[in-house]
Formats: structure tokens, sequence, C-alpha cells
């Protein structure tokens, strides 16, 4: 997990669960991916920033994310790294917040293309990530 502080908040997060199983076997070139931002630092850059760390510090080939049906944001992001959209599965996940079941759509993406992408988008802003 790779956490973003601004004074002693944290204001953005990514985390990678590498290896997943399939069968009796462990994939470890599989990763899953999930990640947050504060709502007043969205639309920054900063979770461009947090892929590009991640990226750099796994050793993973394919990435998987699960995204909620109505988050267009995040559904754009992960187009935006070249990630595909390859399913959607309704009523998959329970919101205890909301007390509803909603749907869910799974994502998939290469690591070379993802860091490809996010590095010109980085640079497109004048971003750096150290």
């Amino acid at each position: 997990m790779i956490l973003a502080y601004n004074n002693d908040k944290v204001i953005g997060s990514i985390q990678l669960t590498k290896g997943r199983y399939f069968g009796l076997e462990r994939q470890f070139h599989v990763g899953k991916i999930a990640y947050a931002v504060d709502k007043h630092y969205r639309g920054k850059g900063l979770i461009y920033t947090l892929f590009d760390y991640l990226l750099k510090v796994t050793d993973v080939k394919i990435l998987t994310a699960w995204v909620d049906e109505r988050n267009i944001k995040s559904q754009k992001l992960l187009e935006n790294l070249g990630f595909e959209r390859l399913c959607k599965i309704d009523n998959f996940m329970y919101s205890v917040r909301e007390k509803i079941f909603v749907n869910l759509i799974f994502y998939s993406g290469e690591r070379k293309v993802a860091k490809e992408k996010c590095e010109k988008y980085l640079e497109k802003f004048n971003i750096k990530v150290s």
C-alpha cells in the first residue's frame, strides 16, 4: 500500500494485492489494485502520481480492478491508462453505507502499457514524482 500525505492527513492511497489464486495455483504476475483520493485533492493528478510510483515498484505484468458502475471518473482513469473493460456483474457487492447492492465493472490492463501512459500524462502536466 502506498499512501499520500498532506501534513499529517492521508489524502490518497493505492494498494496492490499480488498473486491471486486461480484454481490451486497462485498467479504472481497478476495484481489487483484498489485506490482512493480525498475529494478535496481529486482532479489534480494525485492518482496518476500514485499509479506512477506503484508501477515503478511492482513487477506484476497484469493489473486488474473492480469499479462501481456509478464511478465514471474511475472508469475513465483506468481507460486512460490502457485498461480494458472486460465485464459487468450486476448486484455484485453490497454497500453497507447505502444498504443496496451495486453493479461492478471488471477491468484488466498491462503494467507496461499503463506505465507508459501514466508517464506521458505526468509529463504533459509537468508533474514530477520522486
